[in-house]
């Protein structure tokens, strides 16, 4: 994540946060640990907790079907 982080622009970590959750939801499904794992990274990476809910949300009404678990709310 250190090189993430001194590496990219918060745009592009924001960006990069965005993907993560595209792919937690590539199933449908949000489960615990990706919910956790997507956090820790963005928290790590400098990425501001709005950003991180906005990103999460968009994945999951991108994602068809989706459901599970949220830490967010």
């Amino acid at each position: 994540t250190s090189v993430l982080k001194r590496h990219l622009d918060a745009e592009a970590r924001k960006a990069f946060i965005g993907l993560m959750w595209e792919i937690v939801y590539a199933d449908g499904e949000l489960h615990e640990l990706e919910d956790n794992t997507v956090w820790r990274v963005a928290e790590l990476i400098g990425v501001e907790r709005q950003d991180r809910i906005e990103a999460r949300r968009k994945a999951a009404a991108e994602a068809p079907g989706a459901r599970g678990t949220s830490s967010d709310e």
